[in-house]
């Protein structure tokens, strides 16, 4: 078999499949058939400029296939070849530029998505590819000659092309199409495989004209590099792009694999956390509302506790009843904290009320929740519209689009950002403090009994009484005592 015409032709049947792909795509755009060149649903189809494309490269390959020495066929493969090139570096710098270009129209009839995906337009992956094409056709061009680099840059550049192409037809066959959960539009099917064609002809075409050339520079034909050119190694090559196929196509399956198998473990993980949340929270309610159903049924327990707080001796019934309450709810201990009416005096523990009274009486109560409630609503909302957008749950990988691990992303990353507003809050936090006091004062006739107060519970508390003003900005819900004493004697 004659190597050199077998390249010959092998090269320029696969420049003609790939023109034929792209007549083909245009055929059906122009009669507004477009469906019938995604070859599977919910796919994209090859954009129409990408269709003109494929055709102007095609026969500029073919072309300088069989008349490479012919001056003005080298030049309209050159044309074709820069026309292509200038139309991509458009199409790449358009989201930098926002113009609009002049093919755009050519589809505005038409329908412009499927699901969430617009058509007809060229894809930023398809517009790189036609560059390396087109890279790898200058390169061959005579006037580089006998250039070594030129020869390397297009046996590389094809390579990368038929790899590159080969991948995007796997992740097809796959059925997890690349690029397809991306903004930007991904390549087609049929765009891939038009590559796969043209980027095999171009590495035959390259091989064809070293053979070209030896023959030129021996036209005895007994050279060495004639009969067998070293300079090409066309079964290294083969076994090259093979490997990095075969390490392509393990790395793609092997990544689809371990990311279901993450994603499955977390979502395992996620909802046994929600269950366990959900069981504490109503058990939780459970006893909470039990507790109320005994206090309530115990009408004569807050007088006994105020008897008891008053310094009466009545413990032995106080004691009899938490120790029912220890029995019939398993508690380990309950504990009823009376110190306040000890350590302060009887004008102090009534300041302290005063302040508590002022509370209500200031419409604190009222405000802290309706903010609260607006705060609630706002975090649902939140985790609504987190749950609905793409990127949130995909970033951890989650499916997008389902509420309950969102609600739990949000509940264990939600603190991330509200600390930063913990400042306002405790700001108005400490506004309504502030306001409590003034209220005390104007109760007990003078800010001595709040004062005294405040002071002894300092005292007991281990209260730090300079703090940073920053950390006391970020951390403190409360003024501080010397900051209480400086209004309250103002």
């Amino acid at each position: 078999m004659n190597a050199p015409y077998t390249n010959r032709a092998l090269a320029s049947s696969a420049a003609l499949i790939s023109g034929c792909l792209g007549v083909y795509t245009a055929v059906v755009w122009l009669v507004d058939r477009w469906h019938l060149a995604t070859l599977g649903p919910d796919q994209i189809p090859m954009a129409p400029m990408t269709a003109a494309m494929f055709v102007l490269l095609a026969l500029a390959l073919g072309v300088r296939i069989y008349r490479p020495a012919d001056r003005t066929t080298e030049s309209a493969s050159l044309a074709c070849a820069l026309l292509v090139t200038l139309i991509c570096a458009l199409e790449l710098t358009r989201p930098v530029w926002g113009w609009s270009l002049p093919w755009d129209h050519w589809r505005s009839t038409l329908v412009t998505k499927t699901g969430e995906l617009e058509i007809g337009r060229i894809s930023p992956l398809t517009a790189i590819n036609f560059l390396l094409a087109t890279a790898v056709m200058l390169a061959q061009s005579p006037a580089l000659g006998q250039s070594r680099l030129a020869g390397w840059w297009a046996n590389l550049g094809a390579a990368s092309g038929v790899l590159i192409a080969t991948l995007i037809t796997l992740a097809y066959a796959a059925g997890t199409p690349l690029g397809y959960d991306r903004a930007s539009v991904p390549m087609a099917l049929l765009t891939a495989v038009a590559f796969l064609f043209l980027n095999a002809g171009l590495l035959l075409a390259e091989r064809e004209r070293k053979f070209r050339q030896a023959r030129l520079s021996h036209p005895d034909g007994e050279s060495a590099e004639w009969r067998n050119p070293r300079f090409f190694s066309w079964k290294l090559l083969l076994g090259l792009t093979g490997f990095l196929g075969a390490c392509g196509l393990a790395w793609f399956y092997y990544s689809r694999h371990e990311q279901a198998a993450i994603r499955l473990a977390v979502e395992e993980q996620l909802t046994a956390i929600g269950d366990l949340k959900v069981r504490e929270i109503s058990e939780w309610r459970k006893e909470r509302l039990s507790d109320a159903q005994v206090f309530a049924a115990t009408a004569d327990l807050p007088q006994v506790i105020a008897r008891l707080a008053s310094g009466s001796s009545e413990h032995a019934r106080l004691d009899d009843f938490l120790a029912t309450l220890l029995r019939a709810y398993r508690y380990r201990r309950i504990v009823l904290f009376d110190t306040l009416m000890a350590q302060l005096g009887q004008e102090e523990v009534e300041a302290v009320l005063a302040h508590e009274i002022g509370h209500y009486k200031r419409g604190h109560i009222p405000q802290r929740l309706v903010t609260m409630a607006l705060m609630q609503f706002g975090a649902f909302a939140t985790i609504a519209w987190l749950a609905n957008a793409p990127w949130f749950n995909s970033a951890f990988g989650l499916p997008a689009g389902v509420l309950a691990p969102t609600f739990l992303l949000f509940g264990l990353l939600g603190g991330l950002v509200t600390f930063w507003f913990s400042p306002i809050g405790n700001r108005v936090s400490r506004k309504h403090e502030y306001e409590a006091d003034a209220f005390a004062k104007d109760a007990m006739n003078g800010a001595a009994p709040l004062v005294g107060a405040l002071r002894k519970l300092s005292q007991k508390n281990l209260s730090n009484l300079t703090p940073h003003p920053l950390y006391s900005a970020m951390y403190y819900s409360h003024p501080t005592l010397v900051e209480r004493e400086r209004a309250l004697n103002s």
